[in-house]
């Protein structure tokens, strides 16, 4: 992801507020597997999980994190998502250093569950996924941008995506 899309992650976060941000991810990601071609998207801000979504024939559950240290929990996330009568259970991070990037890393793939630190969580990766979406985040983000600067918060954005049925 090129620095201007970086900074604009960067001066979301400033406007909505650290504890806001992790909802405020979800919602771009909700968005951007909507211009993939996923449908009846799910986006949770209590419970799990985060994100429910159809693509062709299978249904998905995903959790979402934006992570504050190098290394994730994925004993929680794998716990959050086994109950789930879903075809494939992922995990989407946002590495926020730059350059800004996505990682899906498809839980099912993980026999031993364990906190580990992100550069082996990311031998789990469901490369296909990541690189779509990596691909659309950043006009995804832009998009949240524009419509933070004319809306003027994330509850409102919100209630705009789920207005439009973007997201339910």
């Amino acid at each position: 992801m090129k620095y201007f899309y970086h900074k604009l992650l960067k001066d979301i976060k400033e406007k909505v507020g650290a504890q806001e941000f992790g909802r405020v991810v979800q919602d771009i990601i909700a968005i951007a597997l909507r211009r993939l071609d996923f449908t009846n998207i799910e986006s949770r801000y209590t419970g799990h999980p985060d994100i429910r979504a159809s693509f062709e024939r299978e249904t998905y559950a995903f959790e979402v994190e934006t992570l504050k240290e190098p290394k994730v929990d994925l004993k929680e996330i794998f716990k959050a998502l086994k109950q789930e009568p879903v075809t494939k259970r992922l995990f989407i991070f946002l590495d926020s250093s730059f350059p800004t990037r996505l990682y899906v890393i498809d839980i099912d793939k993980v026999e031993t569950p364990y906190e580990m630190i992100i550069t082996y969580a990311k031998m789990y990766r469901e490369e296909a996924l990541t690189q779509r979406l990596n691909k659309v985040f950043p006009q995804v983000v832009k998009q949240y941008y524009e419509l933070l600067k004319r809306y003027g918060s994330s509850e409102a954005i919100r209630r705009l995506i789920r207005e439009r049925q973007y997201i339910i």
